[in-house]
């Protein structure tokens, strides 16, 4: 009797480690989210106050420093939007596309997004034909 009374508690434990597991990830994912929700918030909340600035702008000095915000906020997008293009294609890279399907990127002059949608495809092509 003791035998199977210690084997149910080990497998009990062994549950609750499981669950507590997938209750961590699932608060890290929660938290993520939350935290990317409010980067959005404030990137917004700074437009918001920058158009505010511009309405109330009445002489070529406030103009010009409306315009300069405009320019940073800018900046601050493509930097952003280039490091997830970025990302992106590195994750790409690791897949290994037979030369026939590996697309041609010319770094700076070439259409992001049209290569990034072409290999998608490619890759969910190849990976149903497996």
């Amino acid at each position: 009797m003791k035998q199977s009374d210690e084997k149910g508690f080990q497998e009990r434990q062994s549950r609750r480690q499981i669950v507590g597991g997938w209750k961590d990830a699932a608060k890290s994912l929660q938290s993520a989210s939350a935290e990317q929700g409010k980067k959005l918030l404030q990137r917004e909340a700074r437009r918001e106050a920058i158009a505010r600035i511009e309405e109330a702008a009445r002489t070529q000095a406030e103009f010009e420093n409306v315009i300069v915000l405009w320019d940073k906020i800018d900046a601050t997008e493509k930097d952003r939007v280039s490091k997830q293009e970025r990302v992106i294609l590195d994750s790409l890279a690791e897949y290994e596309l037979p030369e026939s399907h590996r697309p041609l990127i010319m770094p700076g002059g070439g259409n992001y997004l049209e290569v990034i949608s072409l290999t998608l495809s490619t890759i969910v092509r190849s990976k149903s034909m497996s």
